[in-house]
């Protein structure tokens, strides 16, 4: 009776921990995946507009 309760009290919860979960491994993957993106965007965007913008 307990463990039905407690997994009853638990399925609402249970997404946003899978969700943070899933967010904490995912994490450092899209840092790295980003840092690869912006850092080929930028120099491609710094060779057609070759001023710095400060």
């Amino acid at each position: 009776m307990f463990l039905i309760l407690f997994i009853v009290l638990m399925i609402p919860i249970s997404p946003l921990i899978l969700v943070w979960i899933i967010g904490k491994i995912i994490e450092p993957v899209t840092e790295l995946y980003t840092d690869v993106v912006w850092a080929s965007f930028n120099t491609l965007h710094n060779k057609i507009n070759p001023y710095k913008e400060n």
